[in-house]
């Protein structure tokens, strides 16, 4: 081949570029005396299309060995991202853990983005990860194939990554591949009601009705995270967030299951009248939405008309412990309410 009969060190290289894009297996004596030379250019273009052409073709067995010698005299300074992946390829993941510990990021990543590859390497990389931020992405690929749990997840919050943004990005993308009690789980582990709350807003697909739609499992198991991150914002409170949320699903089948939970938001808002208004389908379950609204607004200035509103809705169907209840909330409002105490959003 030209290869085998070029001397000249910068033809070579091109020559062996040409070769990464269209591996031959008759070059590889010709890349491997290349890949021996002191040729910086050709040496690494040497690499590269060893590389190619053991993704296309594997290089036989009694080829490796000198390679592997090579490559593994390499510096650190020396040796290239795809020298680092053929010498995983051909010698496995102990002949580059190493490099994890790079100076260099560029060799960081190309160890760890073989390693990730590998169920038993996984760990060593994630444990680099925890004090090098540019393994950020390739620790988060290896959580995401060999352990998308809770636990994994909450591992990855633990890693440093390189901005503010990609850290963001990439923990939402974790979450979003979460199977559903997975994310719950995840959510429980949380430090704060905020930190569950960003979790499960970031884990939640586009709200269009037929993700929420039907009976199966999955189905199911969407419509209680969706309950769930309701739950959570009304207890923050923020009624506003809540109603956004219901809003957001655009299939109004789909928007029905969350119901009780408008309603909550709706009374916690002062929106009494709109509230009255929305169709029932139990009034027991009706009556504890407006329960629930009442005990996060017995301390605000529409405390008293939302007990009264109550009391005119519901005095007649009222169970004895729905009945209790409400006494109860009743007795716990002040007699001078002020809205500056609950934080809970109000309009008129």
């Amino acid at each position: 081949t030209a290869l085998e009969r070029e001397d000249d060190a910068g033809a070579a290289a091109a020559l062996l570029r040409v070769l990464q894009r269209h591996p031959q297996a008759r070059a590889l004596p010709a890349m491997k005396r290349w890949l021996d030379k002191n040729e910086r250019a050709a040496t690494d273009a040497a690499a590269a299309a060893l590389l190619a052409l053991h993704e296309r073709t594997p290089i036989p067995g009694p080829s490796r060995a000198p390679i592997v010698a090579t490559l593994e005299q390499r510096s650190d300074a020396r040796i290239t991202p795809d020298g680092v992946k053929l010498l995983h390829d051909l010698a496995g993941a102990d002949a580059v853990a190493h490099c994890l510990r790079s100076s260099r990021p560029e060799i960081a990543r190309a160890a760890g983005a073989r390693l990730a590859m590998n169920p038993a390497s996984a760990p060593a990389l994630i444990e680099a990860a925890r004090t090098a931020p540019e393994l950020f992405e390739v620790a988060l690929a290896a959580i995401r194939a060999h352990n998308l749990t809770a636990e994994g997840y909450q591992a990855a919050k633990r890693l440093p990554a390189p901005s503010p943004d990609l850290r963001q990005a990439g923990l939402a993308a974790l979450a979003r591949g979460l199977s559903v009690a997975e994310l719950l789980q995840a959510s429980a582990l949380e430090p704060s009601a905020a930190a569950r709350i960003d979790l499960l807003t970031a884990a939640l697909p586009p709200m269009q009705g037929g993700v929420l739609l039907g009976e199966d499992d999955e189905a199911v198991a969407r419509r209680g995270v969706v309950r769930e991150l309701l739950r959570l914002h009304l207890s923050a409170p923020d009624a506003r967030a809540a109603l956004q949320l219901i809003e957001s699903i655009s299939d109004p089948e789909a928007s029905a299951f969350f119901e009780d939970e408008r309603v909550t938001a709706l009374v916690m808002l002062n929106r009494l009248d709109e509230a009255a208004a929305r169709p029932m389908m139990s009034t027991a379950g009706r009556l504890d939405a407006w329960l629930d609204a009442l005990r996060a607004c017995r301390d605000h200035d529409h405390g008293p008309g939302i007990s009264a509103r109550i009391d005119n809705l519901f005095a007649d169907v009222m169970s004895e412990a729905q009945r209790a209840r409400f006494e109860s909330l009743r007795v716990e409002m002040p007699t001078a309410a002020t809205s500056e105490s609950s934080g809970v959003d109000t309009e008129s």
